[in-house]
């Protein structure tokens, strides 16, 4: 230790050879072995992976939506949700998704896209794709909001004509807008990601000029990603649309359990079919004044296929397939 107190630090300085007390990198000694690499992960584990993710989380959506199909219809006729769609066996909510979400979010996304692309002004399109500071972007997102969410109350005023049985259109409506607007803004994010993107993958194929891509096959995949984003942005509103206009149908259960008389004397319950499993039926039924026609509640039935003789799905459906207690006592 130097006379003055001071400490030296021997890990930060060492003196040159040369005496100068100029910094010297300190090597390692001659006999130790060289540092081995690690090893990277395998790219076909990487690839096992990142499949495995994609088809979970591609299931987890499907089955999202054939929830959200379900419960909508659910939600329109004032019925409880939650409680029905965890009884409800995986099936019935793919064939709705598939049925009644993804192929027609799909197509409504295709035709956005080709009106956005090709019809819309130039300067609603610029306004609406660009970055977040243009004056205009929010009212033309508002507007487009509001516009699509008024679809489906044309299609609820034809298919429900009891006062009282759906909920109100404000209610419909605001909830549609509101989530339109969270679905659209969210699309355009989606949208400045994908450009961004796209330019650093055109930055890459200009510095590597002898893989770039077929220039038709690189249009039709910017068109592609361009119609699942307009999907996106209308999911709910093509939700709200289908559930208004494909309700749950209305079926007759037939059965000498049930209280419902005709004027056969057969018994039956009636109701709107949620869906049937190997062991029950599920039925949502709405219990209407008859005399007043007016609208007293709802409930959900899950019935015992045991008790059921016929299955009588429409609205015209009845039990004429079977006999009347009379004759098939006689």
């Amino acid at each position: 230790m130097p006379e003055d107190g001071s400490v030296v630090n021997h890990s930060d300085a060492t003196i040159g050879g040369d005496g100068s007390g100029g910094l010297a990198q300190v090597s390692e000694p001659s006999g130790a072995p060289p540092a081995q690499p690690q090893p990277g992960p395998v790219p076909w584990v990487q690839a096992i992976g990142a499949a495995t993710a994609f088809v979970a989380v591609g299931l987890g959506l499907v089955y999202g939506l054939g929830a959200i199909s379900i419960g909508l219809r659910l939600w329109f006729i004032k019925d409880p949700v939650t409680p029905v769609l965890g009884q409800l066996p995986s099936s019935f909510l793919l064939v709705d998704a598939f049925s009644e979400l993804i192929l027609p979010v799909i197509a409504v996304g295709a035709a956005a896209y080709f009106i956005l692309e090709f019809i819309l002004k130039d300067s609603w399109r610029r306004a609406l794709t660009a970055n977040a500071g243009h004056p205009q972007r929010h009212l033309l997102i508002l507007f487009f909001a509001m516009l699509v969410a008024l679809a489906p109350l044309g299609f609820l005023q034809l298919n429900y004509t009891e006062v009282g049985v759906i909920r109100s259109y404000w209610e419909i409506f605001g909830l549609c807008a509101a989530l339109s607007i969270l679905s659209i803004y969210l699309a355009l994010r989606v949208l400045v990601l994908v450009r961004e993107h796209e330019q650093q993958a055109e930055a890459e194929r200009e510095m590597h000029r002898g893989r770039q891509r077929s220039l038709a096959l690189s249009k039709a995949a910017r068109a592609g990603v361009r119609v699942g984003i307009a999907a996106l942005a209308l999911v709910p509103s093509v939700s709200f649309t289908f559930a208004a206009a494909a309700p749950l149908p209305v079926v007759y259960l037939c059965g000498p359990s049930f209280n419902h008389v005709d004027s056969s004397g057969r018994h039956y319950a009636v109701g709107n079919l949620i869906g049937i499993s190997s062991q029950w039926a599920y039925i949502a039924e709405t219990r209407i004044n008859s005399t007043a026609g007016t609208y007293i509640g709802n409930y959900i039935a899950v019935i015992p296929l045991s008790e059921v003789q016929l299955q009588a799905i429409g609205g015209d459906g009845e039990c004429n397939n079977i006999l009347p207690p009379s004759q098939s006592h006689g």
